[in-house]
């Protein structure tokens, strides 16, 4: 059966189902796909946020409306799922130039430049929801910048000095790489986790990512966001 609709509110009227594949990517869990599964059925789905860090992940029904399971061990990934009367977060956010700070750091641009790799979904969470990813400039002058809704901003140089620290400029309320840095740091002192360290709870009302188990303590919240 083919129907053209929003994804988002999966398909009511076939409802309960055993299993849920999403082919596309989503920033958190729509609660109708929750809703519409089964009470032990399995749900797999791509989960990045909008600096399209993520991994697919394998979810199970609980009693009542929770999915609950861990991220696969090897990177897979779709298209992010189309919204049409949605407006990205971040992407029409102007930067805030009023006051910069320029400095170096070890931390370089592929800490956030590697959305398959399990450390940038990590630092991903450890950023102010809807913060954007992007590339400015070309040959020497290439930088990544993170772009928060709120203003924030950091530009950081794809070339490194000679002692191999990386040019960092940034402005706004709050201090993106420096959060970059502290991440980078929390990650490491953390054994360097790869993805099947990572799980999700999901209800229809909170989602948030765990590391090792559920009631480990380490949690990080995915917050309801707009579709791209």
């Amino acid at each position: 059966m083919l129907v053209a609709a929003d994804g988002a509110d999966g398909l009511a009227p076939l409802a309960p189902y055993d299993r849920i594949i999403a082919t596309c990517a989503v920033p958190w869990i729509p609660p109708a796909w929750i809703e519409q599964l089964r009470p032990g059925g399995v749900m797999l789905v791509d989960v990045r946020g909008t600096m399209s860090a993520g991994n697919i992940a394998k979810l199970h029904r609980r009693d009542g409306d929770v999915v609950e399971g861990r991220l696969w061990a090897e990177y897979g990934g779709f298209m992010g799922m189309q919204h049409e009367l949605a407006v990205h977060p971040g992407r029409s956010c102007p930067t805030d130039t009023a006051h910069t700070i320029e400095r170096t750091s070890v931390a370089g641009p592929e800490v956030v430049g590697g959305p398959d790799g399990p450390l940038a979904f990590f630092v991903q969470l450890h950023l102010p929801t809807g913060t954007q990813l992007r590339q400015a400039g070309e040959g020497d002058d290439l930088v990544t910048r993170l772009v928060a809704p709120d203003g924030s901003w950091s530009d950081v140089s794809h070339a490194s000095d000679p002692s191999h620290r990386y040019q960092v400029v940034e402005g706004g309320p709050q201090p993106l790489w420096r959060m970059v840095e502290a991440a980078l740091e929390r990650y490491v002192a953390l054994g360097r986790p790869a993805w099947q360290r990572f799980g999700i709870t999901a209800s229809t009302s909170a989602q948030h990512v765990w590391l090792d188990s559920p009631d480990s303590g380490l949690t990080w919240p995915i917050a309801e966001t707009s579709f791209p």
